[in-house]
């Protein structure tokens, strides 16, 4: 179990199936702060938007100009409203 796996069934669309290995991965690493970007991918693409978010701004906390977070919150924002 790692991140690549987890990215990889984020590409083939089956989120849920990369949801619960995100969240498994992050007990192991909870350091490893590229898994919360990739939770919130996968929550903004199960329509789970406070989760999404949440994870997306955790991620910016270590990474503060990540273009593709901020721009992946822009187009969450812009879906939900």
């Amino acid at each position: 179990m790692d991140l690549a796996t987890g990215q990889n069934l984020i590409k083939q669309k089956k989120f849920p199936l990369a949801l619960e290995l995100l969240k498994n991965l992050l007990i192991l690493k909870p350091n490893n702060y590229d898994i919360y970007f990739y939770l919130g991918r996968a929550y903004s693409e199960l329509q789970d938007y406070q989760n999404g978010i949440k994870f997306y701004n955790k991620y910016l906390e270590i990474n503060k100009n990540s273009i593709n977070c901020l721009l992946n919150l822009v187009i969450f924002f812009n879906t939900v409203t």
